[in-house]
């Protein structure tokens, strides 16, 4: 089956972090359907694909963000429906991560019978990694969308590095360009303060999404945070460093994994 439909991810820093496949896919297509908030990376894709519709209009002021994934889904899922050549949705960072059309436009697609390529692009969680200088190898993670996790009311682990994303879209699903009032962080400072003290450190974070900027990193006191409710735009990331650092727990099985003669017990030799 041919692809009619390509879910692409361009990456975080305007169209500097386009992967090989990801620009094959873009080549491939006769339209481009652009999540993206600059015009200069519109532009800089016009330039090199031909046409881009952008779909930033979608957003109206004050309505539910889901009335306008809807209507992108609709668009998206239309136009690959009705192409007689392949059609691209491009988002920035990795398509599937933080961009909530994504899920249902594939399977919108595919249920009318479209076949859809899904590429991966560098994702805003890759890049604040390194502008954190972090290995979650070393650290463990947790990560929450910032609504969800109060929703839900998840515990945090405060000896485990969590990241809550889109923080400024926090106590509303409805889209808005207004400035934040200091309230609408009280709800999320106080629910925090059960697993941190008042006074730990965090910080708002924002990988770079054009060449010429650098990924920002603002960090206060969490007493403070309705104090930083101008500086918070949707796109943040609250980045909750651990408060405490828990060593090994199982002391034996620390041990075990540097024994050769554990080694020998759950490996075999080939010719076994």
């Amino acid at each position: 089956m041919t692809t009619r439909l390509y879910v692409v991810g361009l990456g975080m820093v305007g169209c500097n972090q386009l992967t090989d496949e990801v620009t094959v896919a873009l080549d491939r297509s006769d339209r481009i359907y652009l999540l993206h908030p600059h015009d200069i990376v519109a532009e800089a894709l016009s330039d090199r694909f031909g046409t881009v519709v952008r779909l930033g209009s979608e957003y109206e002021e004050g309505q539910p963000r889901s009335a306008a994934y809807d209507r992108i889904v609709d668009r998206v899922v239309d136009a690959a429906v009705d192409a007689d050549s392949p059609v691209a949705l491009a988002t920035y960072g990795h398509p599937t991560v933080g961009v909530t059309p994504t899920n249902d436009i594939v399977q919108r697609a595919e249920g009318a019978g479209v076949d859809v390529d899904v590429r991966p692009g560098i994702s805003s969680l890759d890049a604040m990694y390194v502008d954190l200088g972090l290995n979650p190898f070393e650290t463990g993670l947790q990560m929450f969308e910032v609504n969800d996790l109060l929703l839900r009311e998840l515990s945090l682990n405060p000896s485990v590095p969590a990241f809550l994303f889109q923080v400024g879209t926090v106590g509303s699903r409805l889209y808005t360009a207004r400035p934040n009032a200091p309230e609408r962080f009280t709800r999320l400072r106080r629910y925090l303060e059960r697993f941190y003290p008042s006074d730990h450190e965090v910080s708002l974070v924002r990988a770079a999404t054009l060449p010429f900027e650098s990924g920002a990193i603002e960090s206060f006191e969490l007493s403070a945070f309705e104090s930083m409710a101008d500086a918070v735009h949707p796109s943040h990331t609250l980045y909750v460093p651990p408060a405490r650092s828990d060593g090994p727990v199982n002391e034996g099985y620390l041990e075990s994994l540097h024994s050769r003669d554990r080694l020998d017990e759950i490996t075999t030799d080939r010719d076994e």
